[in-house]
């Protein structure tokens, strides 16, 4: 089984070379980019950077895996590691929300999107499983199901100061107000993951595989959750929260 890595060094030269980063809210759809290169980066609502492992891609197409409006599509030939990172000024209070909507091209055993702090300490981290599941890689709670060639949508809602986040994805593509949420789930480097300064569209496969990312949604929210989340009791968001 192949070994999920936090990528460190990898990521710390990223955080290092990286000479600004993109102002809250984003909103990146790909529309202004060109079909078959890279995405642009560095400008407002585009990526902050893209990571490339030897023999992996990058590319914006018109449509791929059941998205039709030029998604990017990270592709990884070699089962290598391939992200589209957005990297935003720090945040250590409140919620930060994390959307994309996404479309594998087949059934895989890898991450897909994940949190970070300019430390480069992973936080939220979601899994692909070959099952059809995806889970929570800390925690290995199931939060939603997926199949190849079919979108869905996945929201993270993540809370810096408590180092937890709830996890929502809508498999029909009609909005969250239908689907579960699971909450009190903790970042993975709990003690050093505060505050939250990344979102990735991320692919690192045990097989060959890629991934399509559009929409992508990252905002500053307070006041998303009830007051006892607010106040640091989790214990009624322990479990599934219609």
């Amino acid at each position: 089984m192949k070994t999920y890595l936090c990528l460190s060094s990898l990521l710390f030269v990223l955080f290092s070379a990286v000479a600004g980063a993109v102002e809250l809210p984003v909103h990146t759809d790909f529309n202004s980019d060109v079909i078959g290169l890279p995405p642009a980066t560095g400008g407002p609502d585009q990526p902050t950077a893209l990571v490339q492992s030897p023999g992996t891609f990058i590319t914006v197409e018109a449509s791929a895996f059941g998205l039709f409006d030029q998604p990017v599509v990270v592709d990884s030939p070699n089962a290598e590691y391939v992200t589209v990172n957005w990297i935003f000024p720090e945040v250590g209070s409140g919620t930060v929300r994390c959307e994309a909507t996404v479309a594998a091209d087949r059934l895989l055993d890898g991450y897909f999107v994940q949190t970070a702090s300019a430390a480069d300490a992973v936080g939220a981290r979601l899994l692909f499983l070959g099952s059809g599941e995806i889970r929570d890689q800390q925690s290995n709670t199931v939060v939603g199901f997926y199949s190849a060639l079919s979108p869905f949508r996945v929201r993270l809602d993540i809370q810096p100061a408590t180092e937890e986040y709830c996890a929502t994805i809508d498999d029909e593509m009609n909005g969250f107000d239908d689907d579960p949420r699971y909450c009190g789930i903790p970042v993975l480097n709990s003690g050093n993951f505060f505050p939250i300064a990344a979102f990735y569209g991320s692919l690192n496969p045990v097989a060959p595989a890629a991934i399509a990312y559009d929409d992508i949604l990252i905002e500053i929210s307070p006041g998303i959750f009830a007051d006892d989340f607010e106040a640091g009791d989790l214990s009624v968001w322990s479990t599934t929260v219609p």
